[in-house]
């Protein structure tokens, strides 16, 4: 599934900001609706090509996102930003 069609009714994507060159993962910023807040969060696209392959995770076969703590949020704006590369 295409990340951009991934739109689970607690989280309002207003940007895809990152999917890997093959489209299996991606990460989007956006707004959590349980607390009005932006927050960053990522998903496993699974087969992009084709919509019922829902991904990971999904909930009851509906692609969800799962939510990045909050707290860890300026610290991913900045790395994205500064597109610093990582040495892991």
């Amino acid at each position: 599934m295409k990340p951009e069609n991934a739109n689970p009714n607690n989280f309002k994507v207003s940007k895809i900001i990152y999917t890997t060159p093959d489209g299996s993962f991606s990460i989007a910023k956006g707004e959590w609706t349980e607390d009005e807040m932006n927050r960053f969060a990522m998903r496993w696209n699974g087969d992009i090509n084709n919509d019922n392959d829902k991904g990971y995770p999904s909930v009851f076969d509906n692609p969800m996102w799962f939510q990045l703590p909050y707290d860890i949020k300026d610290l991913l704006a900045s790395l994205i930003e500064n597109s610093a590369p990582m040495t892991i």
